[in-house]
């Protein structure tokens, strides 16, 4: 074992702190062992006080009236401990199966990428256990947000709820709605973890867009047989205290929307017997499922080994196992112990190649002059230009010239709807890694104490921005020949924004999973389904207040993102 693998392991002793073949008791020790490895090092993490935030605002906004359930048309209920713990427990089950995968994804990837798979493999610490230990830790984290949430609607109820507190009727939705998906959530993260090239940007956008597709055939399906957000059991248990007969509008009339003029109705909460309960047991099955396949697919963090070594990954870089475009949030994967020794005799090829790729770029940095007054250089912003599009695999490059050429032959209202937004999941590769790239090739040295360090944040947003606009050139010169100037400048805002927010986040957050699954939300919500509020490139309508927003948030998120790069 090489001393780099030994110091990476010595940090964590729950992955291999007992050198005895474990029984029973010592492989549960060692489960809770990984588990509380996990907690230690989320606490020391700036982005979970975030979190916290978050929660609190959120719990705000459900019970302050600024937004309302409404069931069966036109009704809404008092505002209960009732309704504000099953309305609160549904919109926080939704927003935390979308922002928790995010949240929680990150350990294994990060083992794998800081080199213990010696330490991992030599263990006597089984797949099972490894990743029972990992799916512990991930939910015990979704569980801690789930019972700050359920304490901030408590709180809330007090302050803008009426009635007597009932606690069960507050805190009983979040327990037996909640607390089932995060168990699946959390299971779900550990299985594409377990897969390397699902750990990175691609599982964000599979994990995306299979949430929407599994609640879109939810809602279509005639008998409910996968309840995962709860919205069925809490709709059915609303819609018997309504005053009226509304069973032909069960499956289309539960929304959430502004207050409005509606008919109140008193709601007296879920009457939690054997259907209801039972209504949980698939979720539960799932998540086994999910830890199964991730134990058939566990790799023992061997990147070049197992099923992950079989699966292509189409949004990573065709250099193979360099994560810079991946989305990963952790350094580059050294060498493995397989990987270092053939034979007998240590592979020098690579790191000769990575020496003279590094004495290259030293070279280059000796011609830079420090004194140049200029802030930003054009030397350096052409070379981020030229870093973010090269070392693509061959199928994006073919996906930008199909969708170029698609964006100048469709009519124009298709090419501004449908064709453009496709094609703004191009750049989600570049823009995903812009924030991190130092931190993952272990590169701040060299670049944050470089002359002009805001001039290369700059830079390397105009490289992303670049990107973007090489992937929608063809829809944005029909609308520039059509002197469509607002149109024109909400695309502009928009390609400006994204990069900017990926620089933000990363700087702050130290990962690229926070960006992955807010643009991918955004760009489904917003261009192809028309949510005029995360509409950022004006697909379907412009308007010159939503331009300014969205440039003004691209000016404020490279601000955040230049001051969060010169921290230490």
């Amino acid at each position: 074992m090489s001393e780099r693998s030994a110091e990476s392991g010595s940090s964590r002793p729950a992955v291999g702190a007992d050198a005895r073949v474990p029984t029973d008791g010592s492989r549960l020790d060692t489960v809770l062992a990984i588990a509380r490895s996990d907690l230690r090092q989320r606490s020391r993490s700036p982005k979970y006080l975030a979190v916290a935030l978050l929660v609190a605002y959120l719990a705000q906004i459900l019970t302050a009236g600024d937004v309302r359930l409404f069931v069966g048309g036109g009704y809404t209920g008092r505002p209960t401990a009732a309704w504000f713990g099953a309305f609160a427990a549904v919109v926080a089950t939704t927003l935390l199966v979308f922002g928790g995968f995010a949240l929680v994804r990150g350990p294994i990837t990060r083992d794998r990428a800081e080199g213990i798979a010696p330490l991992v493999t030599t263990s006597p610490v089984g797949d099972a256990t490894y990743l029972l230990g990992r799916w512990l830790g991930y939910f015990a984290v979704l569980a801690a947000v789930t019972a700050a949430l359920a304490l901030a609607t408590v709180a809330g109820f007090l302050l803008h709820g009426v009635g007597p507190l009932a606690l069960w009727d507050l805190v009983a939705p979040f327990a037996l709605i909640t607390l089932p998906t995060m168990a699946l959530v959390a299971a779900v993260a550990v299985c594409f973890e377990a897969v390397a090239p699902l750990a990175r940007t691609l599982g964000t956008a599979v994990y995306v867009f299979g949430v929407m597709t599994a609640m879109s055939v939810a809602s279509l399906l005639p008998v409910p047989v996968f309840d995962f957000l709860g919205i069925v059991v809490v709709r059915d248990s609303m819609l018997a205290d309504l005053p009226a007969d509304v069973s032909g509008l069960e499956r289309l009339t539960f929304r959430i929307a502004p207050p409005e003029r509606a008919t109140t109705f008193t709601y007296h909460g879920m009457d939690w017997g054997v259907a209801e309960l039972g209504s949980r047991l698939p979720i539960l099955v799932a998540a086994a499922l999910a830890l199964g396949v991730a134990t058939v697919a566990f790799d023992r963090l061997r990147a070049d080994a197992g099923l992950a070594a079989r699966l292509p990954n189409p949004l990573a870089s065709a250099r193979g196992d360099s994560p810079a475009e991946s989305g990963d949030d952790t350094a580059a994967r050294p060498a493995s112990a397989d990987d270092s020794t053939t034979g007998g005799s240590t592979t020098t090829d690579d790191s000769a190649t990575t020496d003279d790729s590094a004495g290259t770029a030293l070279d280059r940095l000796d011609r830079v002059d420090p004194a140049t007054p200029r802030l930003l250089d054009p030397r350096v912003t052409l070379a981020e230009l030229r870093l973010a599009l090269r070392g693509h695999r061959k199928l994006w490059y073919l996906a930008l010239v199909v969708a170029l050429v698609a964006q100048v032959v469709a009519p124009l209202d298709t090419a501004r709807g449908l064709v453009a937004p496709l094609a703004l999941l191009l750049p989600l590769s570049v823009w995903s890694g812009l924030g991190v790239r130092e931190r993952r090739h272990r590169t701040e040295a060299l670049v944050f104490t470089a002359p002009r360090p805001a001039g290369q944040t700059i830079a390397v947003w105009l490289g992303g921005v670049a990107v973007g606009l090489l992937a929608v050139a063809g829809y944005a010169a029909r609308v520039g020949l059509a002197s469509d100037a607002a149109a024109f400048a909400a695309l502009l805002a928009g390609l400006a924004a994204a990069p900017a927010f990926a620089l933000a986040a990363g700087a702050w957050l130290g990962t690229a999973r926070a960006f992955d699954t807010v643009y991918l939300l955004a760009w489904y919500l917003g261009p192809l389904q028309a949510v005029t509020p995360l509409d950022f490139v004006g697909a379907t309508a412009t308007d010159p207040a939503r331009t300014a927003a969205y440039a003004a948030l691209a000016v404020g998120c490279l601000g955040v993102a230049v001051v969060g790069r010169r921290r230490p």
